[in-house]
């Protein structure tokens, strides 16, 4: 495994959708919802599960440390 963050640009745009997808499930999980004055804790890891089985399938390494997704 590299310390380098993967380039996403030269993944095709399936897999390049379920990285960004996953990225962002990573990040949110976790994280706290209010609605209505009831608050739970967001939990994406069965989500997160399925696109690593996927991503892991078609030969991509999840493991490797992925760059924000910033749009300046």
């Amino acid at each position: 495994m590299s310390d380098e963050p993967a380039d996403l640009s030269d993944q095709p745009p399936l897999v390049r959708a379920l990285l960004l997808a996953r990225y962002t499930l990573v990040i949110h999980s976790g994280m706290r919802a209010v609605s209505e004055g009831e608050t739970w804790k967001l939990d994406f890891s069965k989500q997160i599960a399925e696109i690593d089985a996927a991503l892991q399938g078609a030969g991509i390494d999840t493991t490797k440390p992925m760059l924000a997704p910033v749009r300046w």
